[in-house]
């Protein structure tokens, strides 16, 4: 957790820089604050696929990305779970927190975990720093708010990335991850 619990302007250079690339960091990322939240706002970002946009303006300063579910958080779940497993993934653990709640007379609206990876991109990772052992395999959370609207919440790989301190060898498995996931996601939250 970043100290001043806002991103700090080092930190949102050192994101950018790893994002956007070096030459044009110090002018392409801006900080917004939206209901509280600070998201990093990448202004020379057009020539990056539209998933990679998409990514970097759902980023919180705290590395969460959250996007909305055209689907229920039943069907969100089944479909990335089909969708990763196509790609080659291994699924590890998918966990119902909603039915978890129940025996113990507890209600929560839908929430489930979906908790995924390949054991050799986490396996290099490790290599590197092997506390990032804690944030692996990924997870990506779909849940429903009050309102009914269903969600799809995930750690930032560049985030947990910059969190366990990996160093420059780790970059090509932490932007492969980065822009895997997020077009995974983007795949199960949209019907195409």
């Amino acid at each position: 957790m970043i100290p001043s619990a806002k991103l700090t302007s080092a930190w949102l250079l050192t994101v950018s820089a790893f994002l956007a690339g070096p030459a044009i960091a110090a002018q392409s990322a801006s900080l917004h604050e939206d209901n509280g939240v600070s998201r990093v706002q990448f202004l020379h970002s057009t020539s990056l696929p539209a998933h990679e946009r998409e990514r970097e303006k759902n980023v919180t300063e705290n590395g969460l990305i959250t996007v909305a579910s055209e689907f229920s958080v039943a069907e969100t779940i089944n479909r990335l779970t089909t969708i990763v497993e196509a790609a080659g993934f291994t699924v590890f653990a998918r966990i119902d927190h909603a039915a978890n709640a129940a025996p113990v007379g507890m209600e929560l609206r839908p929430t489930q975990l979906l908790m995924f990876g390949n054991p050799k991109g986490g396996t290099l990772l490790m290599q590197d720093q092997q506390t990032i052992g804690l944030d692996l395999p990924l997870r990506v959370l779909a849940w429903e708010d009050a309102s009914g609207h269903v969600w799809i919440s995930y750690d930032d790989p560049v985030w947990i990335a910059n969190r366990h301190g990996l160093g420059s060898r780790s970059d090509a498995t932490v932007t492969a991850m980065a822009t895997g996931l997020t077009a995974l996601v983007s795949k199960a939250a949209v019907a195409r």
